[in-house]
């Protein structure tokens, strides 16, 4: 009777173990799918962070040039300001 006690204490002991082993498992599998939704989304907002910059390099060296070439005081001029404005904003959101 004695013996069959040992080996259910014992085997109570090793269930217990192995639940906790697969919680600490499953909890490491979290976090590593988090870990890695983390990494793509940072790629993802990198990628179009560099896009809008490409973008924007144009609007803001062609508004400037072309502000040269227009009546400094006149609707045309504060058109270009606008939009040389509002590119140095976009380009700053990074």
């Amino acid at each position: 009777m004695r013996r069959r006690l040992v080996v259910a204490v014992v085997s109570y002991r090793r269930a217990n173990e192995l639940r906790e082993a697969e919680r600490k498992r499953d909890e490491f599998e979290h976090h590593l799918q988090q870990t890695q939704k983390m990494e793509s989304l940072g790629k993802l907002a990198g990628g179009i962070a560099h896009d809008l910059n490409n973008a924007l390099v144009p609007v803001l060296a062609l508004s400037t040039l072309v502000m040269k070439h227009v009546p400094e005081h006149g609707r045309a001029q504060d058109n270009l300001r606008l939009i040389h404005k509002a590119g140095e904003r976009a380009r700053d959101l990074n």
